[in-house]
């Protein structure tokens, strides 16, 4: 349950605070199905003019996660099975790397999995401070429709968006096919060094992820922490 006031009393010797939210920035976040669009229909086939009014989202908003996630969480670690630190920031990640990570971990990524892909941005970036995080690997539309094949639930990791996009016709494929059309929720952003120690101590891919949005009224998206417990 949540609530809202517009203020609160003073209160003597307390200590407050202001937050305002770019939610769709670099930061850890949720996506909300209503995010994004494809030729003017959102998820379920609902029109933009349908979901959107003046206080944002009526439908297809975050709060419809507002009890959160709860599911298997699966590791596909691209880079490593390339054998790379990181993905150049011009490539793909395609159906058949997803393949060879799922092999290589001796899992098979089932219907309502949440897919965790690591490309090494993080570490690209920190090698190469000046680089332009908006130019970066990302998932080509076979990767996209892997996804689909297996029923996956939830996709997040290091690996967003191949941007620039080279498909002519899809600006962002990852967002506009998955949000719009196959209902995927996407957790963006995640920083993956923690989850990647743990990984190799335990010598497993998969464990519990758990993670709840805040509940945003009318919210494209929301700020989170998501926790995966071995």
């Amino acid at each position: 349950m949540s609530h809202s006031i517009d203020s609160e009393p003073a209160v003597p010797d307390a200590i407050v605070d202001e937050v305002t939210l770019n939610v769709h920035g670099w930061g850890t976040h949720i996506d909300a199905l209503g995010h994004f669009h494809l030729n003017g229909t959102t998820y379920n086939d609902r029109t933009v003019d349908d979901i959107l009014g003046p206080e944002g989202l009526r439908r297809n908003a975050v709060t419809a996660m507002r009890d959160g996630i709860f599911t298997r969480g699966a590791l596909l670690d691209v880079a490593r099975t390339r054998g790379v630190p990181w993905l150049a920031s011009d490539e793909f990640v395609t159906a058949a790397d997803l393949d060879r990570a799922e092999a290589a971990t001796g899992l098979t990524v089932e219907s309502g999995d949440a897919v965790i892909v690591h490309v090494g941005l993080d570490a690209r970036l920190a090698a190469a401070p000046d680089a332009d995080p908006n130019v970066r690997a990302g998932l080509d539309t076979s990767a996209v429709l892997w996804l689909s094949e297996r029923d996956v639930a939830i996709f997040g990791g290091d690996c967003i968006e191949r941007l620039p996009s080279t498909d002519p016709d899809l600006a962002l494929p990852l967002h506009q096919l998955g949000l719009a059309r196959m209902g995927l929720t996407f957790l963006e952003w995640l920083r993956l060094d923690d989850l990647l120690r743990t990984v190799e101590r335990f010598g497993r891919n998969t464990f519990l992820l758990t993670a709840a949005p805040l509940a945003i009224t009318c919210g494209t998206g929301s700020p989170l922490n998501p926790i995966a417990t071995f």
